[in-house]
């Protein structure tokens, strides 16, 4: 999803995993690792990730999980690897 981060005023992308993923707490907790490894990287074809962690979304009634990173503009993947 594009969003915008208030605190810094860019616009951001936010991957969210399903809900149901909550369901299962070592691949949550897999992905925050994950999440912390990619961070510390720094290479072109990486997208930065700047943040990870649980957020409540309308409609859901329970936690997701969801990383935010750059917003790239350009088109999807799909698109790209045509």
């Amino acid at each position: 999803y594009a969003a915008r981060d208030r605190s810094l005023r860019r616009r951001i992308a936010i991957k969210i995993f399903s809900p149901a993923l909550e369901h299962f707490p070592r691949e949550v907790r897999d992905l925050h690792r994950r999440a912390e490894a990619t961070a510390q990287l720094r290479h072109p074809h990486i997208c930065d990730i700047m943040e990870s962690g649980q957020l409540r979304i309308d409609g859901v009634g329970r936690d997701v999980t969801f990383f935010a990173m750059p917003l790239l503009q350009g088109g999807s993947l799909q698109d790209k690897l045509r």
